[in-house]
């Protein structure tokens, strides 16, 4: 008859605890200059092919696309900025050089124009308010939902100070929200 030997628990332990031998050589392996300069190189040529592959899916968005590839320039009438060689992917994109996106007036196909930071396009110059970068449209979203919320805040703070319930307080967001 065979006897079931029982393992003590701290050699069950010790047991579930060795590592593979290979598993040591891999976790003990240390790349040499050379093979590290060869990783290195391979990361920043993946780093160029990422970049080229975002760049050239902002230059197909672009609207200033006239077919070569080598001109991307800005919007703006007889600017000769090349927006690659200026290096920011958001006015590459956007098709404005650094300029005409600050700029308050921008002539645009002949009609006189403004960035627009939040549309992220030109308007016409009727479309701001004096010297403001984003147009009325936005700028009139923006301040509904700044007031919204300081309405909410206010709300919540009377009842806060008045000891109102919890219920009271859903019924006071609700007439906020209407």
């Amino acid at each position: 008859m065979e006897t079931n030997k029982q393992v003590p628990i701290d050699e069950q332990k010790h047991n579930l605890n060795k590592t593979p031998k290979r598993e040591l050589q891999l976790l003990q392996y240390e790349p040499d200059k050379e093979e590290e300069e060869q990783h290195d190189m391979l990361n920043y040529e993946h780093y160029n092919k990422r970049k080229l592959a975002i760049t050239s899916s902002f230059i197909k968005k672009s609207p200033t696309f006239e077919g070569d590839s080598s001109q991307f320039m800005c919007q703006a009438e007889k600017c000769n900025v090349d927006l690659i060689k200026q290096g920011k992917m958001y006015h590459l994109k956007h098709g404005v050089c650094e300029y005409h996106f600050k700029a308050p007036v921008v002539i645009v196909s002949g009609v006189f124009k403004r960035f627009c930071q939040q549309c992220n396009r030109f308007h016409e110059i009727s479309e701001f308010d004096d010297a403001k970068r984003s147009c009325r449209k936005r700028l009139a979203g923006h301040n509904e939902r700044r007031r919204k919320a300081l309405r909410l805040q206010l709300m919540q703070n009377h009842c806060r100070k008045s000891g109102k319930s919890k219920s009271s307080k859903k019924l006071l967001q609700t007439d906020i929200s209407i």
